[in-house]
């Protein structure tokens, strides 16, 4: 039932007076997640969208305030942002002259691709296009980079920030094929420079957010099988995870910052988050547990494979939510 009829005295004898539909509901209660993603799904306009976004940050700030289950939370803002990639992809697609020449997928890296981004943050992502033997390479590539240039244009606008290290599908060293891609990986897999190992930190938690998906599951059938063949990578991931200090000190108190504009302010994020999240990438890595990025899940997992360790990883995916 989504309309009311509302008569003079409650029965179908008398005059209407009016009609209450389920989005007066919804209007009347403030932002609600369906309205929000009926909204994003029928948005024709990057302002639209961004409109619509800016609704979610009141919906986040209403849901921190009633102390909802941050699990729950994620789970609520993951679908609404993958209806707004979507959305913009398809806004994005609509400028092109020409449809894509082959089949392409859009990735989400770092925070959006563990589904742990909930604030406006800087973008991180990629592109993955299939291999074309009739098709010229140039072009191809020319192609989805001008895609990729709308489309990390439109989130802009939308509010999240330009990649200050360049990290978006608009650059050409992340705007690749799949056998480049999986050339990538096994670089970073079998030669772990220090440049390596941050790029693998980001690029490790991908998450699909639009096109083909078999694309990404076919590299991720990759780094499984090479993952399980050369594990020096997970040595020096393991290494550098480890230069995470602990949040708190010998008397338990919590490490503030000595100096700089945050003197005497917690890190939350390279503090707490990080040595959690860097932990978890390279221990899930380890049990071959790739289909799942995010944090806690990787810490649920884990948990589940290893018994010994299970109320230990337990209490990591607590302490992480």
């Amino acid at each position: 039932i989504s309309h009311l009829v509302i008569t003079e005295d409650g029965t179908p004898q008398t005059k209407v007076n009016g009609l209450l539909s389920k989005h007066d509901i919804v209007v009347s209660f403030g932002n609600s997640p369906v309205g929000l993603l009926k909204e994003i799904k029928r948005a024709t306009r990057t302002k639209h969208l961004r409109h619509a976004w800016s609704k979610t940050m009141v919906l986040l700030g209403r849901y921190l305030e009633q102390n909802l289950p941050l699990s729950q939370i994620l789970k609520i803002f993951s679908e609404l942002k993958d209806a707004l990639i979507s959305q913009t992809m398809q806004l994005s697609l609509r400028k092109m002259k020409t449809k894509p020449p082959v089949t392409f997928a859009w990735l989400a890296l770092g925070s959006q691709g563990r589904k742990e981004q909930l604030l406006y943050t800087d973008q991180d992502n990629a592109l993955i296009y299939a291999d074309s033997d009739t098709e010229n390479p140039e072009e191809i590539k020319l192609y989805f980079l001008k895609l990729a240039n709308r489309m990390n244009k439109r989130l802009h606008k939308i509010g999240y920030d330009y990649c200050p290290a360049d990290m978006m599908a608009s650059n050409p060293l992340y705007c690749l094929s799949l056998s480049e891609w999986k050339q990538h990986f096994s670089t970073w897999i079998t030669h772990p420079t220090p440049e390596n190992i941050l790029l693998s930190g980001i690029f490790f938690d991908y998450t699909f957010s639009y096109g083909n998906q078999q694309l990404v599951q076919e590299l991720t059938d990759h780094i499984t099988q090479k993952l399980a063949n050369q594990k020096i990578l997970l040595r020096h991931m393991a290494k550098h995870a480890l230069k995470n200090l602990p949040p708190v000190g010998f008397f338990r108190q919590l490490i503030v910052e000595s100096n700089g504009e945050h003197k005497d302010f917690f890190d939350i994020k390279h503090r707490a988050i990080a040595p959690l999240s860097d932990a978890a990438r390279v221990l899930a890595l380890g049990q071959g547990i790739l289909n799942t990025k995010n944090t806690s899940e990787r810490f649920e997992a884990l948990a589940q494979q290893d018994a010994p360790n299970q109320e230990l990883f337990e209490n990591c995916s607590y302490a992480f939510k």
